[in-house]
């Protein structure tokens, strides 16, 4: 009778035990990482084990901003609590810095996952100093802006008509960016347009959703920089996507899924980056919205063809 006793009591303990979530193991390896923004000055490291809501110990982040490198590294330990791990960033931490910020997740065994984020600052300004024909110092204070005209086209016109856009199709993205400062600031010698973007997609719920192979991975389509110019104070620059693969004519488009919901939006989601300025970085977010009614099989059908 004792025995039993004791036994219930075990099996209660284990239980009980597994309840935390801290008794469920998981492999370091199906850890999963998600940076998402939270504000203009912050943003969200979530881990998790997408299988179980597993343990794996203590999860450590090392998180930089790209203006001051590895000088700015800070580690900090992510709280683990109803299966998941999560620690906020602030910028506060970083000497206010915006732009680009790079994560690494480590657990027991080392390096897990990277990623980066981007603090979004569309403008900023700048103090310059020069002697006038008296020779006397002039403070001069400068600002500069960033600005983005974003298009997006069919890439199969004669499919397509207007504004709507049939699902199956590819899509082009161009995003024309401009740095304006004062009418006094030389552009080829202080500012650079846009150079780089990411673009994220909705049937990959943006940046955590789930990829062509089940994996809790993002997905993101990268751009090539192919213009720049620089006129008086205006810096220019023209992004495209890179090329894509699976183009059968090597065109820079987008496939949306042969699959889409007709009458839906579709939101084309895009972080642009890497336009400069003497203060640093200046970066932002654009979105553009189509509509998705029909798809490819309204136009095209596959049959057998009978060999003779």
């Amino acid at each position: 009778m004792k025995n039993l006793r004791l036994s219930r009591i075990l099996i209660l303990l284990f239980f009980m035990f597994l309840s935390t979530g801290v008794g469920v193991q998981a492999s370091e390896q199906d850890i999963v990482m998600i940076v998402q923004s939270e504000s203009a000055n912050s943003f969200v490291i979530t881990a998790y084990d997408p299988v179980g809501g597993g343990y794996v110990g203590d999860l450590m982040s090392k998180v930089w901003s790209a203006k001051n490198g590895q000088d700015d590294v800070k580690t900090q330990t992510l709280n683990y609590a109803d299966g998941k791990y999560t620690l906020t960033i602030s910028n506060t931490d970083h000497n206010n810095d915006k732009g680009q910020y790079f994560i690494e997740l480590s657990g027991p065994s080392g390096l897990l996952k990277s990623d980066f984020t981007t603090l979004t600052v569309d403008g900023n300004e700048w103090i310059r100093y020069r002697y006038d024909g008296s020779g006397n110092l002039q403070k001069m204070i400068c600002r500069a802006v960033l600005t983005i005209d974003e298009k997006v086209e069919n890439s199969t016109q004669e499919a397509n008509s207007g504004t709507d856009f049939k699902s199956g199709y590819g899509y082009t993205t161009t995003y024309q960016t401009s740095v304006t400062s004062n009418i006094e600031v030389e552009a080829e010698k202080a500012l650079t347009g846009a150079g780089s973007s990411r673009i994220l997609f909705p049937e990959f719920n943006f940046n955590k959703g789930v990829t062509l192979s089940d994996g809790f991975n993002q997905y993101n389509r990268l751009t090539d920089c192919t213009n720049r110019e620089n006129v008086s104070n205006i810096a220019n620059s023209v992004l495209e996507l890179k090329t894509n693969p699976f183009s059968a004519s090597d065109k820079r488009v987008h496939f949306t899924p042969i699959w889409y919901p007709d009458q839906t939006k579709y939101i084309v989601y895009a972080e642009v980056l890497d336009a400069w300025t003497p203060a640093g970085m200046l970066s932002t977010v654009v979105t553009d919205t189509f509509t998705v009614d029909g798809n490819v099989y309204d136009d095209w059908q596959v049959n057998n063809k009978r060999v003779q």
